[in-house]
This record gives C-alpha cells, structure tokens and sequence, in this order.
C-alpha cells in the first residue's frame, strides 16, 4: 500500500440560494453555499465517502474529527484498478491494486450559519449530528461496513466497528487504534511514539498500519513523554496531540484484503 491514497471524489451540495460557489481541486469537486438556509442536502461519492465527509465536516466546524476505516474482505465491496493506474499493466501482474467500490451518501447539514457558532462546545455537538446523518445514510447505501461516532476530550471520532467478510456476512472488528500498546515512561520525539504504536499495533493487530503521511518537522521536534501499560493506541495518540501544543487529527485508511497506513495532520483552527 503507497502512503498517499489517491481517492476519486465528487462533492455536491444541492439546495436553493442566491449564492454558491465552486471549488475544483482534481478529482475532487465540491459545491458549496455562502448563504443562510435552515439546512443543506450534501452529497458525496467516493471509494470512502466517510471519510470525505468527516474532512468537510472539520473544515466546516474546526473541530478535530478523526476516522478509522473498515476492512474491505468481500469481493462485493472493492474492485481492480490494475488496468487504469499501472502503465506496465499486462492482466496477468500479481500485484493487483484494489479500492473500495464507490459509493453515494447523501445527508443534511442542519445548521448553515456555521460562523455564528462561537463556542467549541456548540461547533463540536452539530458536526456530531451531521456525522451521525452521515452514517445513517451509508448505512442505506449499503455501504461495506458499519461506523459509530462518538465524542471524548480530543475531539470526535469515527470508527468503523463491524465489516463484511468473504462470504458477505457481518462481522464485529475491533477498531484498529483501540489495539493495546506497552511504552515505557521516557521522554522521546513524538514522530518516535508514533512509528512504535504503528509496530505494535502490527504485531497484535489483523493488518499491518504503517506511518503514512505527518507533519514530520512538527512531530520529529516535539519530545513527549508517554507511559502506556496495556493502554488502547487511540488514547495514546490523544496524549501525544496533548503535549505537542496544537490539536491532532488522523485518519487510518486500510487496502481491501491489504494493510493499513496512520495518517494524521493538524486540522484548521
């Protein structure tokens, strides 16, 4: 698995107002509006239209709002891109490059006058509702798995709690940063900690996950100090946005019937 996945998106907010705007980045296309309404219909697809979702949703509100994939086992719920993204594609290459099948979501946002909302508090409770609608609405597109979103200290989180093995049938997963990792007490830089969580959670875990892509200089700067006895690796991660200074957001992204990588990035303010 590269440590930048490359996702194929499409964005759009349907709703009637006198003003939008319209911003095309790529592959990536997404409609917004700058005027006051009660609510807005977005919809989204993707091969991980969650995931996209969850990152408008930051954006949106500024809060952090972290996701944690599902794992793509059924043959119903990813396809083979070998052909259209490998030059030296021959149809008999074992290496096979495989995403999740695209899929549409479509949900309201309830709350428009977003720069109304002064107080963490406040951003923090409706971009929870929106992503519980976003989750409802995977769950009608039959989507691969199933997510739950909840709210602690660090922000929120989605987390992918169930998924669809081989044979179709649902099946409990215990999250991948909810694996327990041991580090001794000791000061060390950040980016350190995390590279460690990322082989210990490999080792115990169903997948491997890999360090995919940082803030490098930020986390390779910052010396923090974890002390982990059978500690779940999502909390240990949350110590580490703790002290070095400025909040953290990640975003674990898994291959169908691959490994995982740990993405994580500081989200705007």
């Amino acid at each position: 698995m590269t440590k930048k996945t490359k996702l194929r998106t499409k964005i759009k907010i349907k709703m009637t107002a006198q003003h939008a705007g319209l911003l095309l980045a790529g592959l990536l296309s997404i409609a917004f509006c700058t005027t006051f309404v009660s609510s807005q219909e977005v919809s989204i697809t993707s091969e991980r239209p969650i995931q996209m979702a969850a990152e408008r949703l930051e954006d949106l509100y500024r809060v952090p709002i972290t996701y944690e994939d599902t794992l793509y086992m059924n043959a119903d719920d990813f396809v083979d891109v070998t052909a259209e993204v490998r030059l030296d594609h021959d149809g008999n290459n074992p290496n096979r490059v495989l995403v999740p099948v695209r899929r549409t979501i479509t949900f309201l946002l309830a709350e428009a006058e977003i720069s109304k909302m002064k107080s963490q508090p406040e951003r923090s409770a409706a971009a929870l509702m929106a992503l519980k609608n976003v989750i409802d609405s995977y769950a009608l597109a039959a989507g691969a798995a199933e997510f739950n979103a909840f709210q602690d200290s660090a922000g929120l989180h989605v987390v992918s709690r169930a998924f669809h093995d081989v044979s179709a049938r649902s099946e409990t997963m215990r999250p991948v940063l909810e694996i327990p990792v041991w580090i001794t007490q000791q000061q060390r830089p950040a980016l350190d900690v995390i590279e460690e969580i990322c082989q210990q959670v490999s080792l115990r875990g169903r997948l491997p996950l890999d360090v995919g892509t940082v803030p490098t200089n930020l986390l390779a700067n910052k010396t923090v100090s974890v002390d982990a006895k059978n500690a779940n690796a999502r909390d240990v991660l949350e110590s580490i946005s703790e002290q070095v200074g400025v909040p953290l957001s990640w975003q674990v992204l898994c291959d169908p019937r691959g490994g995982c990588v740990l993405n994580l990035h500081v989200p705007a303010q």
